[in-house]
């Protein structure tokens, strides 16, 4: 039987560890600062609850079938209650962008 002849690869792989941040970059985009909080067992467990009883229906506008981040409806940096299911919302990530970027412009003065 005849082997199929194999190329080399002309570039050689380049070393993503010493590569530089490039603006817009996912790994830059994902390096928020969180807390603590959001690691606790309470918080997993209370957000999976949330998740559950909105069936994955976003609260916001009613998009089905897609994934559902809880929100605090008063913001924990607002006085919001962290575990109490009345300031807990489903939304879905274009709502629930939204809902930040209001809430921020709020306390900003805006």
């Amino acid at each position: 039987m005849a082997r199929i002849p194999v190329m080399k690869p002309s570039l050689r792989t380049a070393r993503t560890s010493i590569a530089p941040l490039m603006r817009g970059d996912a790994a830059a985009r994902s390096a928020k600062p969180t807390m603590d909080f959001y690691g606790s067992a309470a918080w997993k467990k209370v957000r999976l609850e949330v998740q559950r009883a909105c069936n994955r229906t976003c609260q916001g506008c009613g998009k089905t079938d897609t994934r559902i981040y809880v929100d605090h409806v008063v913001e924990l940096k607002d006085g919001g209650a962290p575990l109490d299911r009345g300031n807990l919302v489903g939304l879905c990530a274009p709502c629930h962008a939204k809902k930040t970027s209001r809430e921020r412009a709020k306390r900003a003065g805006r």
